[in-house]
């Protein structure tokens, strides 16, 4: 995503549970590890990231992740990997044992914030991602 900056932050904090997108949700509320870097994920990199194990970078030399190895590696540290890029929130739940379970029996969320109610209606859920200038908000410059 030609990221000029990368930083990691190991932050110590507990987050509120109250207004979560499920009850479940409370195990993920920290402590955590945040890695920001300031490029934005294009429609192609939300397309990737969601082909679990899909080598789809097989034919970009200098790519990382080209062998479907890239993303996968979060799964390490664990199992409910989240991130903001730009306008959208995205939380994989491959297990399906964390977000409320839709209809359409998804293994995770990608949900557009920007110029919503989103960090108002479920504060507790976005606050873990306001470092770096981020406030869940407005449009962020970066991915986190």
């Amino acid at each position: 995503a030609n990221a000029s900056i990368v930083r990691f932050l190991i932050s110590k904090k507990h987050f509120g549970t109250n207004s979560l997108f499920g009850k479940d949700m409370s195990h993920w509320q920290g402590p955590s590890l945040i890695v920001y870097n300031d490029a934005v994920f294009e429609q192609r990199d939300f397309d990737s990231i969601s082909k679990i194990g899909n080598a789809s970078k097989l034919e970009k030399l200098t790519s990382t992740g080209r062998f479907g190895l890239g993303f996968n590696s979060v799964y390490h540290w664990t199992d409910l990997p989240s991130f903001i890029s730009g306008s959208k929130l995205v939380i994989f739940d491959p297990h399906k044992r964390y977000l409320p379970s839709g209809s359409d029996g998804s293994r995770g969320i990608k949900i557009h914030f920007s110029g919503s109610n989103l960090a108002e209606t479920f504060s507790d859920q976005i606050k873990p991602f306001c470092y770096f200038g981020c406030n869940g908000t407005d449009f962020f410059p970066g991915t986190l």
